[in-house]
């Protein structure tokens, strides 16, 4: 089997050292992207969000190394054929000298690593996944505005909520905040069909700033004539909702059956959106 394979520093089949920052602390940032028929979907909004993720945390964000890495697998996915994968591209702020002075949080390190690894996957590719089933999780995300819409490697809020969500037997999870508010799902962005209007929670004390969930607000929901809006969101709110949509870069966009009791029948606007969605792909390709 051809996959998994990875990379660290650019050397194939190599280890991360015990003392890199992102293992002790999950001091890093990283992106996972989908590859369909040799093409990285959003490669410059997941780098973008990338180069973010490394200003907020003072990170020196490694370019050249970045392209280097994507060449080497997208060199690798074209020898051995491989029609989809997904990539996980991680950056953390270096390993620990191995001295007293690269001890603690503030310790001394050298240069960033990188880390790539290739999955095998299999995703649809535009016909619809199936809607999901999911259950509230009452945990909150906690509030901190300065790691607000990165993708940083402290996931443990995700971790505990996914395991929520493994012992019911449920799909997914919606989370909220300090304030019972929804934000997001475990690991996807939410969006709210109300009357005629597609809301989606304000991202700007906690959650993910998902790349899909970019498109849709910057491109998709105008190709669609659909209003579009970035607010906080109330509980019942998502509870009155005609449909709900999740978005994350593997899958793109899928509808939610029901949240608990509360069932969701329709899938108009997420059909729509997908529908867009990969029409968008596509012509990013050309």
């Amino acid at each position: 089997m051809p996959l998994p394979v990875h990379w660290v520093n650019q050397q194939p089949d190599s280890s991360l050292s015990t003392l890199d920052r992102g293992f002790a602390y999950g001091d890093g940032v990283f992106e996972t992207l989908r590859c369909h028929r040799g093409r990285f979907h959003l490669l410059e909004q997941h780098l973008q969000r990338l180069q973010l993720g490394c200003e907020r945390l003072e990170i020196p964000c490694p370019h050249e190394s970045l392209r280097l890495h994507l060449h080497d697998a997208s060199n690798y996915l074209r020898s051995q054929e491989l029609a989809d994968a997904t990539l996980r591209l991680t950056v953390t702020r270096g390993s620990a000298l191995e001295n007293e002075c690269g001890r603690g949080y503030a310790g001394a390190h050298g240069a960033p690593n990188v880390v790539l690894s290739l999955y095998s996957a299999r995703l649809p590719w535009r016909a619809a996944p199936p809607p999901l089933h999911l259950i509230c999780h009452r945990t909150p995300l906690a509030t901190q505005p300065l790691l607000a819409g990165i993708k940083h490697c402290n996931r443990l809020e995700q971790v505990l909520a996914a395991k929520a969500v493994q012992r019911v037997g449920a799909d997914e999870a919606i989370m909220l905040n300090q304030a019972g508010r929804p934000v997001s799902a475990v690991a996807a962005n939410l969006f709210l069909v109300i009357g005629n209007n597609l809301y989606t929670p304000d991202l700007s004390e906690c959650g993910v700033a998902g790349t899909v969930r970019g498109v849709i607000l910057e491109h998709l929901a105008d190709a669609c004539m659909i209003h579009v809006e970035q607010r906080a969101l109330e509980l019942e709110e998502l509870y009155q909702a005609q449909e709900l949509i999740l978005s994350n870069s593997l899958v793109g966009i899928q509808s939610v059956a029901s949240v608990e009791s509360q069932h969701f029948s329709t899938t108009r606007v997420a059909d729509k959106l997908r529908s867009c969605f990969f029409d968008w792909v596509d012509a990013q390709a050309q």
